[in-house]
C-alpha cells in the first residue's frame, strides 16, 4: 500500500485508504441519489402521519450508524483528520486518537442534521389529536348508521375529516360541532353544540 502514502508513519497507509474508501462511497451515495436508488428509508404507516410520528420513523430508518451514510462520514474524517494529523508530525497513537474522535464527530454531526431534516419535514404534518376540544362545521351530514364529514381547522389548516357521534344521533350539513376524541386514529367523534339563546347570553 506504498502506492497510496509516501510518509513515514505506519498509520499512514491506512488512513489514506480511509480517505479514499470514504471518499468513493461518498462519490457512490452521490450517483445512488441522483439514479432515485438510494431508497433506505421507509415510507411511514398512514396512521403514523395522521398522529405525528413520522419523525421519529423517518429518522429511525433514513440514518443509521452503519448505512452507507455513517460509513462515508467516519472513513472519510478518519483518513482526511489521521494524514493531517500525521503531515504535522504527530505520534502515531495521537493520530490515530485524533482520527477516530474525528470520525466519530462526523457521524455524530450527521446523525443530527439527519434528525433536524426530519423534524422539519414533519413539522408540516397535521396531528389529528390537535383537533380535540375544537369546533367545527359539518361538511356531509352524519347520520347514526353512516360516518360523516367535518370542516375544522387543526394547526391553521382548513381540513375535511371523517366524523361520527358518540350517541348515534344525526347531525345535518352545516350544524356545528365540537371534537370530543378521537376514534381509531383517523375519526373524529363530535357532539352538537347548541346555540346560546338569547336568555342564556343575558
Amino acid at each position: 500500500m506504498d502506492f497510496l502514502y509516501s510518509g513515514n508513519s505506519a498509520l499512514g497507509p491506512l488512513f489514506a485508504l480511509c480517505a479514499i474508501v470514504g471518499g468513493a462511497l461518498f462519490v457512490i451515495r452521490m450517483l445512488l441519489q441522483f439514479l432515485g436508488l438510494a431508497g433506505d428509508v421507509n415510507v411511514p404507516d398512514a396512521s403514523d402521519v395522521l398522529n405525528g410520528d413520522v419523525h421519529s420513523a423517518e429518522v429511525d430508518a433514513g440514518f443509521k450508524w452503519l448505512s452507507l451514510q455513517g460509513l462515508t462520514a467516519f472513513f472519510t474524517l478518519f483518513g482526511l483528520v489521521g494524514l493531517a494529523m500525521d503531515a504535522g508530525d504527530m505520534n502515531e497513537f495521537s493520530s490515530l486518537i485524533a482520527a477516530l474522535v474525528a470520525g466519530c464527530l462526523a457521524v455524530w454531526s450527521i446523525e443530527k442534521l439527519f434528525k433536524m431534516m426530519a423534524g422539519l419535514q414533519s413539522s408540516g404534518n397535521v396531528n389529528i389529536q390537535n383537533a380535540v376540544g375544537k369546533e367545527g362545521t359539518v361538511y356531509l351530514s352524519i347520520s347514526p348508521s353512516e360516518r360523516g364529514k367535518v370542516e375544522i381547522n387543526i394547526q391553521n389548516r382548513l381540513r375535511v375529516l371523517d366524523a361520527m357521534t358518540e350517541n348515534g344521533s344525526a347531525i345535518a350539513t352545516g350544524e356545528t360541532v365540537r371534537v370530543l376524541k378521537v376514534f381509531d386514529s383517523s375519526v373524529l367523534v363530535v357532539e352538537r353544540v347548541t346555540p346560546k339563546t338569547a336568555d342564556t347570553m343575558l
